[in-house]
């Protein structure tokens, strides 16, 4: 199937929603695979198997894609919390050599072909543009020349008659990888109304957004649907109606500034994440049919090809609006509003899920969004109520995310206290030249500097000493030749 046949495929009514088999292969995984539509197992069966990466990769880059390719269609109305946007944000922590590019490439074939096309006809535009603007510019020339005696009034009246300038075309930005925040601005600025932030390789990005409260502020208005306002000197900027779907590829090792970040913690950004954590794989045959398989991946971007050519809710150039969300049906919505209520009693303190709070506040609204994508994936864009099969499905992906989630937070954080625990240690060890260690002078000459704080070197103290690396003498005791109180032997 060439790329030309994918961006030229038609809409037809409701979207063929057979299910596209992937042959009898299973692959064994805690990821809730077999709750999904049929056809969107199928999808995240076929790239698992044919890229031979893990099925959290698969599913990742699939609902990401699809994510991207309904957000422009409509909007989602969540109970208690009001009309949402459909665009999700996803963060995959994967090792090096896991399969980031080659699964993306299969689950965004339409999409990237769609990008080319809008990339070809763009130059036309800007072409034609530049001709319409210089003309433009010549009678506004002439208009002046022969108006030069006039009245202002008359001259006024005169260049209002040539009309407003040429608007120039969109840029055909829809695919971005920025990774500053400038970037990521002009894009939504000035390029498609519907947009897809997807980067396999973050780290830049992830550096640059955990110290950039302007990028977390960017993000975070533009996930929510609201206005962003950006105000710098002369220059007055507002964002409407932007959609964007986001999926963040990084090793895990580099996850900690995102997910700890002064601007992106469990308050901050990271609640509007679904996380996952996808293994790596060992490489072997494809236990499923290989050409059943590529018709899998050929039937799924025929369908995103087509959801990408539906005007949906663009209007004023870039700028979606829609009037009339989609709505959950009475199943599904008693079904949604019994999810809500367990999310809320769930982060209670010393409950499951207390200590990622803000992201479970959040699950409910995220499964809202996912419940939506599935159903215009699945049910065709012109579906306007969410049924209990995709809110059953997107609360067990909730559940998975919030699962791994824990999960991440305990194995990626370092408690700050702890860190420097180590560094004091390390410094004991190193660079101290006596066997004892007294809390004054840990609190006076000791390194790093954050420990040189009364409250810092008693929790230091605290922490070492419940390792066992050291040990409190009682009464005075020589430090460097001078007597002193509160005294520890350092155990090496």
């Amino acid at each position: 199937m060439s790329n030309l046949k994918i961006v030229e495929a038609q809409v037809d009514d409701g979207l063929d929603t057979h299910d596209v088999s992937s042959s009898t292969y299973k692959p064994d995984t805690e990821y809730p695979l077999a709750v999904l539509p049929p056809a969107i197992q199928a999808i995240i069966i076929a790239i698992h198997d044919l890229a031979q990466v893990a099925v959290e990769m698969a599913g990742q880059v699939s609902f990401s894609t699809i994510s991207f390719a309904v957000q422009h269609i409509t909007d989602v109305e969540v109970p208690r919390q009001g009309q949402k946007p459909l665009s999700s944000f996803f963060l995959t922590l994967a090792e090096a050599s896991t399969g980031k590019t080659a699964a993306e490439r299969f689950a965004m074939a339409a999409v990237n072909a769609y990008v080319d096309a809008l990339e070809v006809a763009y130059e036309k535009q800007f072409h034609d543009y530049q001709i319409e603007l210089k003309a433009y510019r010549q009678e506004i020339k002439n208009v002046e020349r022969s108006m030069k005696d006039q009245h202002r009034d008359a001259i006024a009246e005169a260049l209002k008659d040539v009309g407003s300038p040429p608007p120039q075309p969109l840029r055909p930005d829809m695919i971005t990888r920025m990774a500053t925040y400038k970037g990521l601005l002009d894009s939504l600025r000035d390029g498609q109304a519907s947009a897809g932030l997807i980067n396999d390789d973050s780290i830049g990005f992830i550096h640059g957004a955990a110290n950039d409260p302007a990028m977390i502020s960017l993000l975070t208005d533009i996930w929510s649907g609201t206005p962003y306002r950006r105000v710098t000197g002369r220059e007055r900027l507002i964002l409407k109606g932007r959609r964007l779907t986001a999926h963040l590829m990084v090793q895990p090792k580099h996850a900690a500034d995102l997910l700890h970040g002064k601007f992106t913690a469990d308050q901050g950004i990271i609640p509007r994440f679904n996380i996952a954590f996808a293994p790596l794989m060992e490489k072997t045959a494809p236990k499923g049919d290989r050409a059943t398989h590529l018709k899998t991946v050929a039937a799924f971007n025929e369908r995103i090809a087509s959801l990408l050519q539906v005007p949906g809710a663009i209007q004023n150039r870039n700028e979606v609006k829609v009037e009339t969300p989609m709505v959950m049906s009475q199943e599904a919505e008693e079904f949604f509003i019994s999810f809500m209520d367990n999310m809320a009693t769930a982060v209670r303190p010393g409950d499951d899920l207390s200590s990622i709070r803000t992201s479970a506040v959040r699950a409910s609204e995220n499964a809202a969004r996912l419940a939506g994508v599935m159903t215009l994936f699945v049910h065709g864009p012109e579906t306007t109520e969410i049924e209990l099969p995709e809110m059953k499905a997107a609360v067990a992906l909730m559940d998975y995310y919030m699962r791994q989630k824990l999960s991440l937070y305990d194995d990626v954080h370092v408690d700050p206290d702890i860190e420097l625990a180590e560094k004091a240690w390390i410094w004991l060890s190193e660079k101290w030249d006596d066997p004892n260690i007294s809390q004054r002078d840990l609190t006076n000459i000791g390194s790093p500097r954050a420990v040189r704080r009364a409250d810092k070197a008693a929790t230091v103290i605290g922490i070492l000493e419940r390792d066992g690396r050291l040990l409190r003498l009682l009464g005075k005791h020589p430090v460097r030749g001078i007597d002193r109180e509160r005294v520890w032997k350092i155990v090496k």
